[in-house]
C-alpha cells in the first residue's frame, strides 16, 4: 500500500492554507448574509410601498363615491328649492 506521509513542514503549510480559505470562506458567508438581509429589507419596503398604492386607489374610489352623492344631494337640494 501506498500511504502518503507527510512532514512536519509540508502539514503546517496546508493548514496555514486551510486556515486562509477559511477565512475567506468565513469572509463572503458574511458579505452573502449581509446581502440576504439587504434582499428582505427591499421585500419588505416593496410590500410597503404596494400596500401604499393600493390604499390610494380604495380612498380615491371612496371619495369619488362620496362626491358622487354629495353632488347628487346638492342637485336635488337645488331642483326641490327652486
Amino acid at each position: 500500500m501506498g500511504e502518503n506521509w507527510y512532514d512536519n513542514k509540508d502539514l503546517f503549510e496546508m493548514i496555514q492554507e486551510l486556515k486562509k480559505q477559511l477565512s475567506e470562506t468565513t469572509n463572503l458567508i458574511k458579505e452573502y448574509n449581509g446581502l440576504r438581509k439587504k434582499q428582505t429589507d427591499f421585500e419588505k419596503r416593496i410590500i410597503i410601498v404596494e400596500n401604499c398604492l393600493e390604499n390610494k386607489k380604495e380612498n380615491k374610489k371612496d371619495w369619488q363615491w362620496i362626491l358622487g352623492w354629495l353632488v347628487a344631494i346638492v342637485s336635488l337640494s337645488i331642483a326641490i328649492f327652486k
